[in-house]
Formats: structure tokens, sequence, C-alpha cells
């Protein structure tokens, strides 16, 4: 059923509007809308577009019903007037808008229905006639040749492009047949065709030819494609026929070409792509659906940026296109995206393809996955100015960032006249080379990296942590707002650094020093700030570990007399300038002489006496602990075996062992050997070892401390309660004796904190089982105190200076006559 034709009624008169309303709608048309003003007419136009408006000329307001007509014209909208007005001047007005009828008040129905129905039809008609134009004029506007013939199948139209193309004048091709005109053969059999496309045109409603073959009128043969379509009236009767003829020719020679081009594409280990003009893909090889992803079902007919990965900017493709478009060559790596998500390389030449004309057809993408190559060189490049180990930058990237900094101070100083302070750390991991020796590269390694990560998380975004190589680390602090700033976050460094971590299983405890420079107050120069923060480094390794210094002007000459210090201890034991002291250790319960703890001293042919503290962090440092300890052994157990032998007395010998020492393969074998060379009974010798040695690799330490226990050797740990005291280890160490540091006993019994210290480390022995010797102590409160709390052993300057060998002998005279 049809829909019923809409129609808008404009008319200010409510009686005679409601009576239009009620009649239109007795004839069966829908009123869409009943208005009494221009503005309302428009408006309801404009968004439901009614077949026919019945529009009042007179109606109140700023527009009258000729000028609403006139908009509905430009609307597309047919009018009747409605007036009870019919002077000249009012008609010749209305007439300008081309209305579809004019109805006098007063009317009647049939009146109206004849209006309408006769306006609904013209328009109609019109609507027809203008769409049956356009389609003309683009006909005639194709590119293509297109011709129009009547039912005879002679020719009535015949556009600009079908002169061209058949070489003939439109007043020649007017009124002959399409045989007379089109010379068509097939391009395979090169039979004639004319007839049979006549004989198609005249039976078929819709026809479509390809491969044939047109000699046009001027005799130069071309390839063309034939389409045609039945033109009918409304009753079916057959008017004529459209026909388009389309020359193939070019199209033809380029399949040629892409099809011998296709060919060798798929030889090729290169990703081929060819796109179209407006740049739709029409062919890709097997190397393009392997580099990719996408089959070729997949792409055809869509645009490469399915490939986009989104890393090049819109710029950039536009720059590729505008370079294509002008006909050049465009070369460059591009980062595409696979099927499933993955970024590659993409090497590409896009190359325009040219007709014989010069005109480009095709585009040619040669593209190479270089992923593999491009990692590479990023790798190559990043590691240039990276450490490879741990990912920090290196020295080069540091000493880099370090200028830019400087230049930076420097420029803010100048303009804003503020202070702009930048600082370098240089630290170095304690006693890393123990780690390396005795647990391996490979642990040291992992070692380094979990340093690195704690140093990068500890630290401001903005500041630079560097590897420099071995285990020395550089640190730039920039945008400092005072000095003051420095040491806390040094601080805070050393602290996260010095928490226990786990390394392949084993629990380790690392500790650094720091040397510290400033800019500008040192130097304004990267090299010197490095050279005075790694200055400042060794002070800081000097003074016990786990510490940072400033750097100060008096280091650089100290730093020159290490140098040579190094050199003179190299030499110092084939020179036979090591020695020992012996200090005394006496029990409290008879003061007996039960024992002497065997101290290292350097007789240096210039400078005398050597006090350890000077030189024996310098022999850790360097290696040369080992041989010396070695040495230390050997010739402490030789000197107890002659006492023994002399005096008859059983007293024991203690020799502090080095970290690096007890990390050393070769230790229980070293000792086992100088035992059985003197002859000295196991249980002689005491091995000393301290609290932060033992943190360092708590699972080896007892290992290999277990092993010396099961030969009959005593340990005794050394400074217990200035470092972790921790039962959990103590508990698992084969350990007998606890040495109370002297830290502890000088402040004893005056200082509560010291005192209770003491006392509780004496008591942990006695519920433990251990011996207790109290070191450092040198007056008789002292004394009492530690008689007082069943302190078993002291030794300190009460009792006996540490003394060289044959001073030593008074002390056993002592204690024959005793």
């Amino acid at each position: 059923m049809d829909t019923p034709k809409k129609i808008l009624i404009l008319e200010d008169d409510v009686s005679v509007a409601e009576d239009l309303r009620l009649k239109v709608g007795q004839l069966g048309y829908h009123v869409m809308g009943v208005v009494r003003d221009a503005a309302h007419a428009l408006i309801l136009a404009k968004s439901q577009k009614p077949d026919l408006a019945l529009v009042d000329i007179v109606i109140h307001g700023e527009m009258d019903g000729i000028q609403v007509a006139e908009r509905f014209k430009t609307l597309g909208i047919p009018v009747i007037y409605i007036t009870s007005h019919a002077d000249n001047a009012l008609l010749e007005r209305a007439k300008i808008t081309e209305p579809y009828g004019f109805i006098l008040k007063p009317y009647s129905i049939r009146e109206l229905q004849a209006n309408i129905a006769m306006a609904l039809y013209k328009a109609e008609a019109n609507q027809k006639i203008a769409e049956r134009n356009q389609l003309y004029a683009t006909l005639f506007s194709f590119c293509e040749a297109v011709l129009g013939t009547n039912a005879e199948g002679r020719i009535i139209l015949a556009n600009e492009a079908a002169t061209r193309l058949l070489g003939y004048s439109r007043e020649y091709l007017i009124n002959h047949t399409l045989t007379e005109v089109l010379q068509l053969s097939d391009l395979q059999s090169g039979q004639s065709v004319s007839t049979e496309i006549q004989y198609l045109l005249e039976k078929e409603p819709l026809m479509k030819r390809e491969g044939l073959r047109l000699k046009p009128g001027n005799g130069k043969e071309i390839d063309v494609s034939i389409g045609a379509s039945r033109i009918l009236t409304p009753d079916g009767e057959r008017l004529g026929c459209a026909v388009l003829i389309q020359d193939t020719t070019e199209r033809n020679r380029m399949l040629t070409e892409l099809h011998k081009l296709s060919t060798a594409a798929e030889q090729t280990a290169d990703s081929v792509l060819i796109t179209n003009t407006r740049g739709q893909i029409e062919f890709v090889n097997k190397s393009f659906e392997a580099m990719t992803g996408y089959t070729r079902d997949e792409v055809m007919g869509k645009q490469p940026s399915i490939l986009k990965s989104g890393h090049h900017s819109q710029d950039y493709y536009k720059n590729l296109w505008d370079t294509i478009l002008n006909g050049k060559t465009f070369r460059d790596v591009l980062v595409n995206r696979k099927k499933d998500g993955t970024l590659y390389y993409d090497e590409e030449t896009i190359t325009p393809l040219l007709n014989d004309k010069g005109t480009i057809i095709h585009f040619l993408s040669v593209g190479s996955d270089i992923t593999q190559r491009m990692q590479t060189e990023e790798r190559l490049q990043h590691f240039a100015t990276h450490d490879i180990q741990t990912d920090l930058p290196n020295r080069a990237l540091f000493q880099d960032r370090l200028n830019q900094a400087l230049l930076k101070s420097e420029h803010i100083e100048h303009v804003e006249h503020t202070e702009h302070i930048v600082a370098v750390l240089f630290v170095g991991i304690d006693r890393m080379q123990i780690i390396n020796e005795t647990l391996g590269h490979a642990l040291g390694d992992a070692c380094l990296k979990e340093v690195a990560t704690r140093m990068v998380n500890i630290l401001r975004p903005g500041d630079t942590v560097a590897r420099f190589g071995g285990d020395q680390f550089a640190i730039l602090l920039d945008n400092l707002a005072s000095t003051d700033d420095i040491a806390p976050i040094t601080r805070n460094l050393l602290g996260a650094i010095a928490k226990p971590m786990i390394i392949q299983g084993r629990e380790l405890v690392l500790t650094m020093s720091a040397g510290i420079s400033i800019a500008p107050l040192d130097s304004d120069d990267d090299e010197e700030l490095i050279r005075c923060a790694e200055t400042a480094l060794g002070k800081a390794k000097r003074a016990g570990k786990n510490s940072y210094q400033f750097f100060t002007p008096d280091m650089n000459s100290r730093a020159f007399e290490l140098l040579n210090m190094e050199v003179a201890l190299r030499h110092a034991l084939e020179k036979n300038e090591y020695l020992l002291y012996y200090q005394p250790i006496f029990s409290l319960a008879d003061q007996s002489l039960t024992g002497f703890e065997a101290l290292l001293r350097w007789q240096h042919p210039q400078f005398g006496l050597v006090q350890p503290v000077d030189f024996i962090p310098l022999l850790e440092d360097t290696g040369l602990i080992l041989k010396v300890g070695l040495w230390v052994l050997k010739e402490a157990c030789q000197q107890q075996k002659i006492w023994e032998t002399q005096f008859g007395l059983p007293v024991t010998m203690a020799v502090n062992l080095s970290p690096l020492q007890l990390r050393q393969d070769s230790l229980v074998e070293d000792i086992a050997g100088v035992l059985q060379e003197v002859n000295l009974p196991p249980d002689r010798l005491y091995l000393e070892v301290t609290e932060s040695m033992l943190m360092q690799d708590v699972e080896g330490a007892a290992k290999i401390m277990q092993a010396i226990s099961d030969l009959g050797m005593h340990f005794a740990l050394d400074d217990f309660g200035t470092g972790y005291s921790s039962l959990s280890y103590l508990t698992r160490l084969p350990v007998n004796t606890l040495k109370v540091d002297r830290e502890f006993v000088r402040n004893v019994p005056h200082d509560i904190n010291s005192s209770k210290v003491t006392q509780t480390i004496v008591a942990l022995g006695h519920s433990l089982g251990l011996r207790t010797i109290a070191e450092g102590v040198e007056t008789e409160e002292q004394t009492r105190f530690m008689r007082e709390h069943r302190c078993g052993f002291v030794q300190g300057f009460l009792f006996g200076r540490p003394l060289p060998s044959k001073e030593c002998d008074q002390y056993f005279s002592k204690q024959v006559r005793n």
C-alpha cells in the first residue's frame, strides 16, 4: 500500500486552516502540520520535507506567503497558493515562485482535490525530468566513451570522449548503427564480434564484454571493454540502450607488465607490494606474507596503512606521499606493525610506475625486514654509552652529563645570580675483590647488578649513576639547593646498600664507601671533579669502610703518599720488613698468662715503625694481604712453638684473619700445612674473625670455618657487639670465644650503656658456653667490672702492651715464678 503524500498547510485564519485540514485528510492525504506563521512553516519544511505545501499568500508576520514559497522552492517543495486576493500585482509576484496552482477562497473540495492531484503529478514529472537530465549530464561528463541508441539501434547520443575514442565526429555517429561504427574483434582469436555484440545489446538487459579489440575511424587499433544497459519506458517498452566503451589498452599492457613483475617478485626474498594510484593494494608476494603475517586475500584492496605502528607522524607520511606523487623514489626505514602486533623495521624503497605518457599508474614498494640488524645497531649504540653488566651509563656518558650540569650551573649563577650546586660521588664496594676471588665472578656480577639497582632506586630521578669499571661507580647529584643536602643523600645511599641481600641463594651483606667533590667549590672541570672524588674515596676506605669523605685539598698529597706506600708494601715481604708484636692475654680467675695475640707491624726503612691502621687496609685493597697473612700465620706458629719448647707453658696463639683470607679456597690447606711444618698442636691456635667480614657471606664463611674447626683449631669472634650481633648466625658458626670490643670496655663502668652492652655480651657468652675476652682493659676499675661480671679473660695496656717476641720473655719468667 502506497504511503499517503505529506502536505503542509500555512494559513493564519484558524477557521480556514481547520477546514483545509479536514478536507485534505478526507481526500486521503497526510496533513503533516498546520502552521500560522512563516518561521514555523520553514522549520517544519526543513525537518520533514513535505511533498506539497498549501500556502496562504497574505499572512501575518515579517514574511508573506510569497516569500515563504520562494524559500520552499529552494528546498524543492511544490506550492499551491490559497488566497482571497486576486489583484494583478499580487499575482505577478506570486508567478515568480513558479507555483503549481492557485485556489481562490471560498473553494470546494472537488476544486481542492483537482489542484492537489495536478500539482503532485506535475511535481513528480518534473522530478523525473530533472533526474533524467542529471543522468544525461553525468553520462556526457564521463571521461569514458558513452553512446545512446534508440529502439532501432541507431545512435542518438555521443559524448566528447566517444568521438575521440572512435575517431568519428558526433555528426557522423548520429543515426549510424553500432555495428557500422564499432569494428570489434576478439583479442585472443582475432574473430569479428561486432554482430555478436549487436545481438547481445538487443536481447540482454545488461551486457558486459572484456577482451575486445576495436579498429577506430583513425585506423589505430586499441583494446576495449564494452558495457551496455537497456533503457525502458515505465510500461516496459524498449526506448534504446546506453553503451559504455573503455579503452583498456594501457591497462592490459600494465597487467602484462605486472604479471611479469609479479613472477619476478615471487622469486625474490624481499617483500613486494604494488598499489594503484589510490593506494589500494593490488599485489603482494609470498615474502610480504611471511614478513607481515597477512595473507594476500587479507590485504587485497586495502591500504598499506594497515601496517602503521603509530611510530611515525602524519607529517612523515605526508612527505612520503608528496615524494612519490611527484614521481620521485622514497627510501627510508619504517617501523611497521605485523598482524600479530609485533613491531619490525622495514627498509623500504617505494617507486612510482609510469605509463608511456609519463603518468603514474602504480606504486611499487620493495621492503626488507632489518629488525635484527637495527636491534644490533641500537644495542651497539647503547653499549657505546652504557655498561654491559649493569646497563648503567659508562664513564663517557657520565662525563657528558657532568659537563652539561656544569654548564647549566655556570649559566644559572651568571644569569640568575643564584647558587647552583653540583656534586660528584665516587663510590666503591668494600672488599668486592674478596667476593670475586672466593665466590666466583658470576656471583660477583650478580652483586654488581643488585647494587646498581639499589642505587638507582634510592637516588633522585634527575641524578645519574654510572659504572666506571670493577666495583667503582660515579654519581652525579645535580640541582642541589645547598651543600647540606649531600650528606643525607650519601647516608641514605650507603644505608640502602648495607641491607642484607640474597644472591644466588646466599645471604650477603655488602658495604660501600664514597668520596665526594663539589662544584664549583673543588673545581669546575669535569675530570678534576672526578679525580677529587676518587681521592676522597681512598680516604673513606682507609677510615674503615662503609663511610664517606668530602674532598679536601690536602688529600692530593696523601694520595701521592699512598701510591708510594703501595710500591713499598709490595717489596716489604721480600726485604723482611714485616715483624710481629705480641700482646698477652690473661685469665681473670688467677691472673695467669694463657696466650698471645699476634699483631702485624711494618718496619719501614725511612718512616720507621708503621702502625697497622696505616698499611693493613692498603694490603687488603691490593690483595697483598694473602701472602702477608700466610707469613703472619707461619711466623706466629713458629714463635709459639719456640716459647712452648723454651718455657714448657701450653699457651695459645691468636692470629687475625683478613676477609680475603677467609674466602680463599686454599685457606684450610695452608693452615694445615703450617701446623704440620711447625709441628704445633691445632688446639694451640686461635683464628680471629670479625662480625663484618662474616656477614658478607655467612654461608661461605661457616663452611670454611667448620672445615678448619674440624682440624682442631678454635675461632674467636673479634669486635663483637659493634656489628650485626645476630644470634642466628652466631649459633651456626664454630666459634668458642667472644671478644668484647675496646669501644665498650673504654667507657665502663662510668657509661651506663657501654656497661650494659658489655654485661650482656659476657652473659651471652656464658649462656652459649663460650669464652669471653675483654679487649683494651687499661684501668683497675675496668678490671673489677670484668671480674664482677665473670668475664673470663682480659688483654690491654694494664696487663701488657704489644711487644716484639724477644721482649715477651718477661711474661713467661713471671709466670714460671708464680
